[in-house]
């Protein structure tokens, strides 16, 4: 009677976790398409105001006020990113639950790490560690959910190591920053448009 029940309704239990598998799959590999690209020009958008920041702080004697640069992060960042999912989204290619999931993370990280660095103006935080830890945070949770484990394993790395490095170790926050965007961002970018190109 249940089989007949099946039959009638047109899928199994089976056929239907199967389409939903499948549909899973497709948009994780839909993320990884224009994911990848956009982890690329938010990681490289860091690096740059690392770069810069670190200049100014050199030339500068370590004159603090450079430290406003990094708020330049999103006004190159957010800009680049619209214009690439606009091309992306001409094409027929919208959101999906992947992408959406992923988006909320990122979005959630950009708000606190905003809200961290303005409370340093204020309050005496280690800024560094505590942006570093939440970017390996997200970077982990996009690994989880496109089932990439070496962008998992990275951004834990990257979470882990960012207090002690800024606590212990004599290294320029700027370029610790930058490390953290290569591994949490450039390097997870350029796996997911490897990946991608494998499919194509």
């Amino acid at each position: 009677m249940e089989n007949n029940n099946n039959n009638q309704n047109g899928l199994s239990i089976e056929k239907s976790l199967e389409i939903i598998s499948e549909a899973i799959n497709n948009s994780r590999q839909d993320f990884q398409r224009r994911g990848g690209t956009a982890m690329l020009i938010w990681g490289t958008t860091v690096i740059l105001v690392s770069g810069i920041v670190l200049l100014g702080l050199t030339l500068s004697d370590n004159n603090h006020l450079w430290n406003l640069a990094w708020f330049l992060i999103p006004f190159i960042g957010w800009p680049l990113n619209q214009l690439v999912f606009k091309r992306i989204e001409s094409k027929g290619k919208g959101e999906n639950f992947v992408s959406r999931s992923v988006g909320i993370v990122w979005g959630i990280f950009g708000i606190l790490a905003i809200a961290v660095g303005i409370m340093a103006f204020f309050i005496p935080i280690p800024t560094n560690g505590v942006i570093i830890l939440l970017l390996g945070m997200a970077g982990a949770v996009t690994g989880v959910l496109c089932s990439s484990w070496t962008v998992f394993i990275l951004s834990i790395i990257c979470g882990i190591a960012g207090l002690p490095c800024d606590y212990f170790l004599n290294i320029p926050t700027p370029l610790i920053m930058a490390v953290a965007a290569l591994m949490t961002l450039v390097i997870p970018g350029l796996i997911f448009n490897r990946q991608t190109s494998k499919l194509q």
